[in-house]
């Protein structure tokens, strides 16, 4: 259950992508204009930017995280990690109501959600192992 709300987490960010690039057809034939920097010319190179900046720092994460997680208190690790996780969601979207358009902003947002994401699969395979292990 724990995993499947982590992996639940990193769809927010691949629904909003398209709104973000702009250009998305809206009722009326109007389209979205987007949300400053990613509308631009290099709009889906920045998107791409962000997505490599959340993989790159969950896959190091990772090796990192199976390490913590065998040596730490398995309930304290995963709580953490989901809080954390779902915090750094939160943020991504809070950038529309605090009008945020920095794109510094956004990779260091993915950053630390991959950095919080990489603790799901680490403790859910360690409290797996724990549970049947004599």
């Amino acid at each position: 259950m724990s995993y499947t709300l982590f992996h639940a987490t990193r769809k927010p960010p691949s629904v909003v992508k398209s709104v973000l690039k702009g250009g998305k057809e809206l009722s009326g034939g109007k389209k979205s204009a987007g949300w400053a920097p990613f509308n631009g010319d290099r709009g889906d190179v920045l998107l791409g930017n962000v997505d490599s900046a959340f993989l790159l720092t969950y896959a190091v994460g990772m090796f990192f995280a199976g390490r913590i997680a065998d040596a730490a208190n398995l309930r304290v690790f995963l709580s953490i990690g989901m809080m954390g996780t779902g915090i750094f969601t939160v943020l991504v979207g809070m950038a529309y109501f605090w009008n945020i358009h920095s794109y510094s902003y956004f990779i260091i947002m993915q950053v630390m959600a991959g950095l919080f994401q990489s603790t799901g699969w680490a403790s859910g395979v360690a409290g797996m192992g724990k549970l049947f292990t004599g």
